[in-house]
């Protein structure tokens, strides 16, 4: 008797059971895992041994968080574009208008090379003070980041068609590849190009996306598919896109004024145990990822049929919660027994506290990219009116708490008193990161209250 029919029998019936939300999140999930082990051992085995070596300083591992953020200013058009594209490849996926997925996706890739044009263009004009505040001298280095910036412009539209019309096959694979040639280039380039051979490797993650992408996608963009305008959407684009360009810029803002500030103004070893904190802390978001990026295409699919899409978000949100919170916790109490474990892991033991701290700020990120994936999908954007606020405000106390004696003549003698008072250590930084993480999950929620309570019926 042949077992694959059967076995495939049981594969079905447990995809129906499940329904497609946590099917394919959890097919995503065991290929990514792999994935997401390959990484931890690049950056927390690999990068400390070749530290150990000499062939990395502290001061290059405290580089790597603020050097890899800046690349994600390259996407930003892009990025603006892929989360717009997410949600209209999905509403044209739904309604089976091939063709505009087909012109969609050119003109998304012509997008791409213009982002890419014009962050090239912006980085060699910031290079030098960006060297400068970052005390870099590693050989390459623009290099190396323009290689990334490229792959940042490309990779996403790739990735954003395969989300759109809901290839997770191809994703899954990509979930394995890029990692698993991201170790083999480290373990080639690092030692000869030391940081930017590090940015060298990510781009070798990156091109193997793009090839199997590419791959994944032939059956839908091939010659048999006729290209078709959508300029009837265009004042529709415009309006989400304005919103979500704002939205993007935030966030890429936020995520490198944080490492840079700790990077430019905290000694070197607070740099380095900032990028190990991260590295552990990073660990449940592994479990959450792969949820969130079903779950746009998914709710866009049945908002734009006209669907509930509740229930799905509210299994994402609770998912999200019950992980975090438990690595949180485990992450706290083990963190500084995982920093004994290796001898190279011995300039990160002294933030060991810091781990959970980081963990939080994890979880309460995830939980709210859950909500505002919900409410993009939902073409509801409301949540910008005090997204941009807390993140404008973040940055300028963490600018400031540092940097305030530049403007010292032009502050009044009470709040300059004020600012001097403010503790300036890694702790400090990292509290106040995870208190606007707290600010934005509060306003969310209070805002999708207050929804809920004029909505008719309460819905």
């Amino acid at each position: 008797m042949n077992a694959a029919p059967s076995v495939t029998r049981v594969l079905r019936t447990v995809r129906e059971q499940l329904g497609p939300l946590w099917w394919y999140a959890a097919l995503l999930f065991f290929v990514s895992k792999i994935g997401d082990l390959v990484n931890f051992y690049t950056n927390m085995i690999v990068v400390p041994r070749f530290r150990s070596a000499g062939l990395l300083s502290l001061n290059d591992l405290g580089v790597i968080e603020p050097v890899t953020r800046l690349v994600g200013f390259s996407a930003v058009p892009l990025a603006i574009v892929s989360i717009v594209g997410a949600k209209y490849l999905s509403a044209y996926h739904a309604a089976g208008e091939d063709g505009k997925v087909k012109r969609f996706s050119r003109d998304m890739l012509v997008w791409a090379a213009a982002s890419f044009v014009i962050f090239l263009l912006a980085l060699r004009a910031l290079y030098a003070p960006l060297c400068v505040r970052l005390n870099l001298h590693t050989p390459h280095l623009f290099a190396g980041l323009a290689a990334m910036a490229a792959l940042s412009c490309f990779g996403p539209v790739v990735g954003v068609m395969l989300q759109g019309l809901q290839r997770f096959r191809a994703s899954a694979l990509i979930s394995f590849a890029d990692p698993a040639l991201r170790l083999a280039a480290a373990l080639l380039l690092i030692p000869l190009f030391h940081v930017s051979g590090y940015l060298f490797a990510m781009c070798a993650g990156g091109l193997a996306a793009v090839v199997i992408g590419a791959g994944g996608l032939r059956g839908s963009l091939g010659r048999r598919v006729r290209s078709e305008s959508y300029s009837a959407d265009w004042p529709a684009i415009r309006r989400f896109a304005l919103p979500v360009g704002i939205w993007t810029i935030a966030g890429v803002f936020q995520g490198f004024i944080e490492p840079f500030v700790i990077k430019h103004f905290l000694p070197v070893e607070d740099a380095a145990g900032y990028y190990g904190a991260c590295r552990i802390g990073a660990i449940p978001g592994y479990f959450v990822g792969s949820v969130n990026y079903v779950l746009l295409p998914l709710l866009s699919f049945r908002h734009e049929r006209g669907e509930d899409t509740g229930a799905y978000t509210k299994q994402a949100l609770l998912f999200t919660a019950a992980v975090g919170a438990v690595g949180t916790a485990v992450l706290g109490l083990l963190a500084g027994w995982l920093f004994g474990l290796l001898p190279d892991w011995q300039p990160f033991a002294p933030y060991a506290p810091q781990v959970w701290k980081v963990s939080a700020i994890t979880l309460l990120s995830s939980m709210f990219a859950v909500y505002t994936t919900h409410e993009i999908a939902c073409r509801r954007l409301r949540f910008l009116r005090y997204l941009v606020p807390i993140v404008l405000a973040e940055a300028v106390v963490l600018y400031g708490i540092f940097g305030w004696t530049a403007f010292a003549g032009f502050l009044p003698a009470a709040v300059a008193d004020l600012l001097r008072s403010l503790p300036r250590s890694i702790d400090a930084v990292i509290w106040l990161m995870v208190a606007s993480r707290v600010a934005l999950l509060l306003c969310a929620f209070g805002d999708e209250y207050r929804r809920r309570r004029a909505a008719p019926h309460g819905g």
